[in-house]
């Protein structure tokens, strides 16, 4: 009988109390996430790289305050995610970058978007989000960007919960107060 794979909840433990070979584990097993999320916003490979080290040290430095060990694939997609925006973010501060440098395209697509005042729209109510300072509802956004760009499907409910790590309620919840975001850009649409 195979030993089976330690999961993720026993690794973080594990690590938390100092067990190098599960923080070596836990690395080994998701690098391929963190260098696909870094990578998916289409930056250099040096700052994709430098993404993917970032989100180990921050891991590093919040082992101990992680809440649910066994969600730890959502925390580093997301803090993925937050750390490929700010070097987008500041790419785009110091190099007028094209339209296609910045990961909207399924937005786009799904809405048949070509014009820049709706792609200026998009960005905005993204921006809009993350300012919000409601961490679950950019993750989910964040994941539902992801989720549609790889598959052309929205995800459902249940897959956003789990992945994320959330309840099944608070993604209903979420997703209420994603409602006006939703309207923003329909209306911006239309406008186009």
């Amino acid at each position: 009988m195979e030993a089976q794979e330690p999961k993720d909840e026993e690794l973080v433990l594990r690590a938390r109390s100092g067990d190098e070979a599960a923080w070596d584990e836990l690395v080994a097993k998701h690098s391929k996430l963190i260098g696909a999320v870094a990578r998916s916003y289409r930056l250099s490979s040096v700052d994709a790289a430098d993404v993917v080290q970032n989100v180990w040290v921050k891991l590093l430095e919040n082992l101990q305050k992680i809440r649910d060990p066994a969600a730890i694939r959502g925390w580093l997609a997301t803090t993925t995610m937050r750390e490929s925006l700010v070097v987008v973010q500041l790419r785009s501060k110091h190099v007028d970058l094209p339209v296609e440098e910045f990961r909207l395209s399924d937005l786009e697509a799904a809405a048949a978007l070509n014009n820049v005042t709706t792609v200026t729209d998009v960005r905005r109510i993204l921006r809009d989000i993350a300012h919000s300072k409601d961490e679950t509802l950019f993750q989910i956004v964040v994941y539902m960007l992801d989720h549609i760009q790889i598959t052309g499907e929205a995800p459902s409910n249940r897959l956003i919960a789990r992945t994320c790590g959330l309840s099944h309620p608070a993604v209903g919840k979420a997703l209420t107060r994603l409602q006006p975001y939703f309207k923003d850009l329909q209306g911006a649409i239309k406008r186009a």
